[in-house]
C-alpha cells in the first residue's frame, strides 16, 4: 500500500515539474529575450522604411525589365 502512495507522490511531483517547465517556456521574460525583441523590431522597422523609400526605384526597375 505504501508503494502505491509513493508512486502517486512521484507522479504528482513529475506532473507539477512538467507544468512549471511548460509555463516557464511560454512566459519567457528574461532580459536577453526582451533585448532580442527590441533589436528584431528595430531591424524590421528599418527594413520597412528602406523598402518604402526605394519603392519608386523598384517600380521603375520592374517597368524597364518588362519592356
Amino acid at each position: 500500500m505504501s508503494e502505491n502512495r509513493m508512486g502517486e507522490t512521484k507522479l504528482r511531483e513529475q506532473q507539477e515539474r512538467a507544468a512549471r517547465s511548460a509555463k516557464a517556456a511560454t512566459t519567457c521574460q528574461s532580459p536577453a529575450h526582451v533585448v532580442w525583441k527590441i533589436v528584431g523590431g528595430a531591424a524590421l522597422a528599418f527594413a520597412a522604411v528602406t523598402l518604402i523609400a526605394n519603392l519608386d526605384d523598384i517600380r521603375r526597375y520592374i517597368r524597364i525589365s518588362r519592356m
